[in-house]
């Protein structure tokens, strides 16, 4: 009886050891998939072309998703990373107006940005925890710094990489705690890739 509670002790012990160990690479698996769809499905408009979205649209019941202005983004960006804005005629394009007044022009995680991140991570985040054994605190206590340490490094490099601004605290989680980092081995990996 006794060697039969222990053994189970045991697998408890080491599926716990398991499940916090699979922890990171798992958070970052999840919010790497979180990003991709965003990036594809909504910034790329890509759900424009799924029939129920198209249904939806027409019966008035969704509202029109047109991507942030990502792609206006990606219009406006050189090979070589910077941007067009000093060219008369892109400004002058419908494209390039819709970025008036972004003075990151949709390279940085504003409040309102990471706020977003952070709703659209959470049904896949917490059910996925949770089936891990994984308790609504322990999840949030790995979640909301790997969302903030996402954040910092973004801002750190994207804006400055297109000659932008770095963001301060007003506006986002601060380029600055991060800017250090520019220009090392990770940093570079990062920002070619």
């Amino acid at each position: 009886q006794a060697r039969v509670r222990s053994a189970s002790s045991d697998i408890k012990m080491d599926m716990g050891v398991v499940s916090t160990l699979a922890g990171v690479p798992l958070m970052y698996a999840l919010m790497s998939a979180n990003e991709y769809v965003t990036h594809r499905y909504y910034q790329h408009n890509e759900i424009g072309k799924v029939e129920v979205y198209q249904t939806l649209r027409k019966m008035d019941k969704i509202p029109k998703l047109d991507g942030g202005g990502h792609i206006e983004h990606h219009a406006e960006t050189y090979d070589d990373m910077t941007l067009k804005t000093d060219n008369p005629v892109w400004m002058a394009s419908a494209p390039a107006q819709r970025m008036v007044g972004n003075k990151y022009r949709g390279t940085a995680f504003t409040w309102g940005v990471t706020r977003d991140m952070c709703l659209q991570c959470i049904p896949t985040v917490f059910p996925v925890f949770f089936l891990l054994g994984w308790s609504f605190q322990a999840t949030l206590a790995l979640w909301l710094p790997a969302m903030a340490l996402h954040g910092l490094v973004w801002n750190a490099l994207h804006p400055n990489m297109h000659g932008l601004p770095d963001v301060p605290a007003s506006d986002g989680l601060p380029s600055s705690w991060l800017a250090s980092l520019r220009g090392t081995a990770v940093f570079e990996y990062l920002r070619l890739n």
